[in-house]
């Protein structure tokens, strides 16, 4: 299979074949100077390295949307459960306490809890906010690195949020224990 460049010049040369038995000599060396164009493929590139360069940039904005879509759901859904979990833990701690048990440590793991789940929310927000600058960015593998820094910091808030929520439910078990044995 031949290239697109030696079809071009085989095109110039049959051209220029053409040329030089069809004009006289004397009008050939009259005329002004021939000036070679520039090979196909030379002239595509230059034409479409914008295009790909657009086009790359376009994917990876549709690829980065698609990685926050899934990552919004699966963030609402953890904050979701964690939010109806604290509620419920919060209602049991206040039964406990009317019912005479002592739940200032649990309450303190909520309150502890609620101040993660939050800081996580703002969390996600910057690193929803730096994945999407990352299209912009100069330096995009750096701008990368910080998006997934903040990701992780985010995702580490949810999992301290579910322990305080662990360590809330271990001392009402100890609360309610204390309650019936006395």
């Amino acid at each position: 299979m031949r290239s697109r460049t030696t079809g071009w010049s085989i095109i110039v040369t049959t051209t220029a074949l053409i040329a030089s038995l069809v004009v006289p000599a004397g009008a050939a060396a009259a005329a002004a100077p021939v000036v070679k164009p520039m090979p196909i493929s030379v002239v595509k590139v230059a034409a479409t390295t914008g295009t790909a360069k657009a086009k790359a940039t376009e994917q990876l904005r549709l690829r980065i949307a698609e990685t926050l879509r899934v990552r919004a759901l699966t963030f609402s859904a953890a904050t979701g459960s964690l939010t109806t979990r604290i509620s419920s833990v919060n209602s049991i701690a206040n039964r406990v306490q009317k019912a005479g048990g002592k739940v200032a440590p649990a309450h303190t793991h909520i309150t502890a809890a609620k101040r993660h789940l939050s800081r996580a929310r703002t969390l996600e927000r910057q690193t929803v906010a730096s994945f999407k600058a990352v299209v912009s960015a100069t330096d995009r593998p750096a701008a990368f690195a910080v998006a997934r820094k903040k990701g992780k910091l985010a995702t580490a808030q949810l999992k301290l949020a579910q322990a305080d929520i662990r360590a809330a439910t271990t001392d009402l078990r100890k609360a309610l224990k204390k309650l019936k044995t006395s």
